[in-house]
């Protein structure tokens, strides 16, 4: 069993349900299993929303320490300030961070989007004073959205079919066709310290709203009588 709750004597063990692929933790007091009930009041739907928010700008940070990462072994020192193309001599790394790029675009989208799990959501207008990150902000929705998450047909991503003929029409060459195909491989190097700022600044702002409902729950919960739960779970059972 683990610590629920440092220095108390709130365990729990982590389980999974094989049939359902769901959390099925139990819970301990004094090593009693202690009697679980899920919440499902507005307050508790916004708390579980901002932890899932905090959940994933900590998956994006984690994927860009390892782009980051990438892309120093790419170029050591000498990384390129503005630029997002790879070297020939690197393109194996280049499917790689493609495959980063795509998770970080469309992880940082669902944050600013409301699902029907999560029904909260960030809003830019926290970048409403720092130029340069509502900048980066509206650079990283456009690639999202033209690119990640509804591909085709936008200046992102291009094919060309070219037909090519031989110059000197005299030769007798016969004409081939060949294909230009251009996909964004990886962010600009230069955004990646200052998207790590605005992550940072993210998270604040999630963990600032779970600390606050957080609160609010427990307030909700001590202003009614122990009795009542507990006739509450009786009847559940």
């Amino acid at each position: 069993m683990k610590t629920l709750i440092q220095d108390t004597l709130w365990k729990f063990t982590e389980n999974i349900n094989s049939q359902t692929n769901k959390s099925d933790n139990k819970y301990y007091y004094d090593n009693n299993e202690a009697i679980r009930i899920e919440l499902s009041s507005k307050i508790a739907k916004q708390y579980a929303g901002w932890i899932l928010i905090e959940k994933e700008i900590r998956n994006i940070t984690s994927w860009l320490n390892t782009y980051n990462d990438i892309v120093k072994e790419i170029f050591g020192d000498n990384i390129p300030k503005y630029s997002h193309i790879v070297p020939d001599n690197k393109r194996e790394k280049s499917s790689l961070l493609k495959a980063i790029m795509v998770a970080i675009i469309t992880s940082y989208g669902k944050l600013f989007t409301s699902a029907e799990v999560r029904k909260v959501k960030l809003d830019k207008s926290q970048f409403k004073n720092d130029k340069d990150k509502l900048d980066l902000h509206e650079s990283l929705m456009e690639l999202r959205n033209k690119f990640a998450a509804h591909g085709g047909g936008h200046e992102y991503e291009f094919v060309n079919v070219v037909l090519l003929l031989d110059s000197n029409k005299d030769n007798g060459t016969m004409p081939i066709i060949t294909r230009e195909l251009s996909q964004p491989n990886s962010l600009s190097y230069n955004d990646i310290p200052l998207l790590v700022e605005l992550l940072n600044e993210l998270k604040e702002k999630a963990d600032q709203k779970i600390v606050k409902l957080s609160q609010k729950l427990y307030k909700d919960i001590y202003s009614i009588d122990n009795d009542f739960w507990y006739y509450h779970a009786n009847s559940k059972t």
